[in-house]
């Protein structure tokens, strides 16, 4: 109901490219709350509808957010979907954020999402050195414009990155860094304190 209630108000209130961007917020908001809630497919579909509308708006403008909205949805697909929607899909991520980061050199998101595959993909397509440097350089180099959520992905990242490692005290540490931010998330609490005891 609430979802409604922001897409009339967005519909009665705003008009062109800005009404466009808005409507394609909303529908990512309610794909991560699915997501969050363990309602996998529908968050795939919300997902889908950002990304389709990220599309749509893409055609005629060049906006750093909407295409960081496209990559990061495409990269919360590739976690929902089959591996064939990863292979085929997942280089969009990089492709999309680097045009955000060209947009806007500063833009945290969109640096976190052009290193994401050196991080959550195996090698021969991941590199996590490489992943890991540039977690450091997100995190410690004061450059990027960040907010709540970047500095989560980016603690809770740092995380996994030492759990492919084998280096749990680390990875611990990183995933509370991340449930500091947001003290619910399933996504860290899964690995926070039972995920731990099973990893020698």
């Amino acid at each position: 109901a609430e979802y409604n209630a922001v897409l009339k108000e967005i519909g009665e209130t705003k008009t062109g490219v800005e009404k466009q961007v808005l409507e394609a917020h909303c529908d990512y908001v309610l794909a991560r709350a699915y997501r969050y809630l363990g309602l996998k497919n529908k968050s795939i579909q919300y997902f889908d509808k950002t990304i389709e509308k990220c599309k749509e708006i893409l055609k005629h403008n060049e906006i750093p957010e909407v295409y960081v909205l496209y990559a990061d949805s495409v990269s919360q697909n590739c976690a929902l979907k089959p591996k064939s929607y990863a292979i085929s899909q997942g280089p969009k991520i990089k492709t999309m954020a680097k045009k955000a980061l060209d947009l806007s050199p500063t833009y945290g998101t969109a640096y976190f999402l052009t290193n994401t595959q050196n991080i959550f993909t195996p090698p021969p397509f991941g590199n996590l050195e490489e992943g890991m440097k540039s977690l450091v350089s997100l995190l410690d180099d004061n450059i990027y414009k960040m907010d709540k959520a970047d500095y989560y992905n980016g603690f809770t990242a740092r995380g996994y990155a030492y759990l492919q490692k084998g280096e749990k005290d680390k990875a611990e540490y990183w995933y509370k860094k991340g449930l500091e931010i947001y003290p619910q998330n399933p996504a860290a609490l899964e690995f926070v304190p039972d995920r731990f005891k099973s990893i020698q």
